[in-house]
């Protein structure tokens, strides 16, 4: 029998059974006690096909195909061998080898040493990176050159510094509600006084006093001011600690932050937001700025 013959084919005609007219007369059940047998001594199978895979062995060979499901053939030969023989043999695919980085004409790309730089090349400045500054990110920065600040130097308020806040319009006016709740509420606080006093003093009853018009406009204002203050101050947070921007907690602030004894430290953060257009976390002391990025870049919004 040829080695091109399936397992299967090879095992029948180890025991005998080497046609298909002879295959088609057996029982399954019997077969597969002789199969198994068979290939104890031959080792052909790891494990021999159940019978339900053999009775299908048997019923191909009744309708004139080979024993492992092939497609039926018109004049099926009778022996296993002739069989084996006629099937057509698997075309290999043909191996394609992998083509080397080419230049467009065709030659290998040649590897330019001359772009390899060495730690004694970084360390020396002989390297074409620019370093980075604060004007590198428009025409007029690129043509003032860069702008290094040494760890000693003190830099100016009005050089804004800090991450991009995603909504710097919106957080320009939470602060702007911010600052003002505060002063109204310490405006109304003096009034308050200044109307009780007023009172206390006078020759007329307290009940025959009203409160001045004026005063109590001014005290609904501040406390809608000092209401959407707080509903700010609990959305406003720092987006590197989490902590609220607008809101003092009875905790150690941070040594960089901008305290302001009569409006605190959240008054000085707004203060300072509003003139200079960025301010630090009074947790964290993570810079914040307050520009677009229309005003970074130098451009006009649609443009």
């Amino acid at each position: 029998m040829s080695d091109s013959s399936s397992p299967a084919m090879r095992l029948l005609s180890a025991v005998g059974f080497d046609n298909l007219n002879l295959l088609a007369q057996q029982d399954s059940e019997e077969l597969h006690a002789r199969l198994v047998l068979g290939n104890k001594e031959h080792q052909i199978f790891t494990k021999v096909p159940g019978e339900v895979v053999i009775a299908g062995w048997i019923e191909n060979a009744r309708q004139g195909r080979p024993p492992v499901g092939g497609a039926p053939v018109a004049a099926a030969p009778d022996n296993f061998a002739a069989l084996a023989a006629a099937a057509p043999a698997a075309a290999a695919a043909p191996a394609v080898p992998l083509a080397p980085m080419t230049t467009p004409s065709g030659d290998p790309a040649p590897f330019d040493r001359s772009k390899m730089k060495t730690f004694e090349d970084i360390n020396e400045g002989r390297t074409a990176v620019k370093p980075l500054s604060r004007n590198s990110i428009n025409e007029e920065g690129e043509a003032a050159g860069p702008m290094r600040v040494n760890a000693d130097e003190v830099v100016s308020r009005w050089v804004i510094r800090g991450v991009e806040h995603h909504a710097p319009i919106a957080l320009w006016f939470k602060f702007l509600t911010a600052l003002f709740a505060r002063i109204s509420f310490g405006v109304a606080t003096v009034w308050m006084l200044y109307v009780l006093y007023e009172r206390f003093t006078s020759e007329l009853e307290p009940n025959e006093q009203p409160f001045p018009m004026a005063f109590v406009v001014f005290l609904g204002i501040t406390i809608v001011l000092g209401i959407a203050s707080l509903i700010i101050g609990a959305s406003t947070r720092c987006r590197i600690c989490g902590v609220p921007n607008l809101m003092s907690r009875r905790c150690i602030k941070n040594s960089k932050a901008h305290p302001w004894f009569p409006l605190g430290h959240v008054g000085g953060t707004a203060v300072h937001a509003l003139i200079f257009r960025w301010f630090r976390c009074m947790y964290c002391g993570t810079p914040v700025q307050l520009r677009t990025k229309d005003m970074i870049y130098g451009k006009k919004r649609g443009g």
